[in-house]
């Protein structure tokens, strides 16, 4: 996980960050909570220590989304840390009407995909 040139950013008293982040060699099929997705640990990139909003967006292929389906603490070193992690589920862009998940054991490790990270200083 790389944050974009020109970033963090300042949006009022919020800190503001794209970060690109690569699919996982093995996907996991998202089952709901923290259960399956790829779980990314935004701290410390960017700058943001707590997020308060994040949003995926398409692949840079055009094959894939990946959606921000959860906010969440994550454990450093033994301590847990407040929403700092968040969890992306990946879908392949179809041409029907709704997109499908990917299969379990996908490789996305060629994949890469835009976050927009909202949070505190």
């Amino acid at each position: 996980m790389v944050a974009r040139e020109g970033f963090p950013d300042q949006w009022g008293s919020k800190l503001v960050t794209v970060i690109t982040v690569t699919g996982p060699a093995s996907y996991t099929v998202y089952s709901g909570g923290s259960t399956g997705g790829q779980d990314v640990q935004a701290l410390p990139s960017g700058g943001v220590k707590t997020i308060a909003y994040a949003k995926g967006g398409h692949a840079a292929s055009g094959n894939f989304k990946a959606e921000v389906v959860q906010i969440e603490a994550s454990t450093t070193l033994g301590v847990s840390l407040t929403r700092t992690q968040f969890i992306l589920k990946w879908s392949v862009v179809a041409t029907v009407i709704a997109d499908v998940e990917v299969a379990a054991a996908v490789d996305l490790s060629g994949e890469t995909v835009d976050v927009l990270v909202v949070g505190d200083k």
